[in-house]
């Protein structure tokens, strides 16, 4: 079975913890202060709300049903995370 394959099987949840893992040994191993929280955090909801509107060619109200918020709220997020109001590859 190739790595492709064996990635496939795994779940989100998984694959987000096989990451975590990695980066929290290193963490730990240099002592670093890295407030990992908020990079999770920022990081996964920018490329959610990203990989979102492109998948329905930015069309906001359908991209914000799809997220389960408020379009508005998308919006403030688009603007945070300067996601441009155009379809774009990524």
């Amino acid at each position: 079975m190739t790595i492709d394959e064996n990635i496939c099987r795994l779940s989100f949840k998984e694959m987000v913890e096989i990451k975590l893992k990695n980066v929290l040994r290193h963490s730990a191993k240099e002592n670093l202060k890295c407030n990992l929280y908020r990079q999770v955090i920022r990081e996964t909801e920018e490329s959610l709300i990203r990989l979102a509107l492109n998948a329905v060619s930015y069309n906001q109200t359908k991209a914000a049903q799809i997220l389960g918020i408020n379009r508005n709220t998308l919006r403030k997020k688009m603007k945070e995370f300067n996601l441009t109001n155009s379809f774009s590859k990524g």
